[in-house]
């Protein structure tokens, strides 16, 4: 349950982080459109947002394989220091 919690965390941790960089990042486009007078900004401010979702879906499928990963490597440490520990007790009955 702990790595659960954990997970959940960190995982709330990076969809912040990347909302956060997703508003830097769309303040940065519309200043350069609006200084550029473009005549049509909505085509340039859509590819920003398909490009934008297309980098932080492929991100969140990283973190999370790597979150998963890691809870799994901890799940099999505690399990092989329990089955350890149980063969330790064991052989001294």
């Amino acid at each position: 349950m702990k790595e659960y919690i954990k997970l959940k965390f960190y995982t709330q941790i990076i969809l912040t982080q990347i909302i956060l960089t997703q508003i830097v990042l769309t303040q940065t486009i519309l200043t350069s459109i609006m200084s550029q007078q473009q005549t049509n900004p909505d085509v340039e401010l859509n590819q920003y947002s398909e490009d934008m979702t297309a980098y932080t879906l492929e991100q969140l499928v990283q973190w999370r394989a790597s979150l998963e990963r890691k809870a799994k490597e901890q799940e099999e440490k505690a399990r092989a220091a329990k089955a350890s520990q149980s063969n330790k007790t064991n052989s001294r009955s």
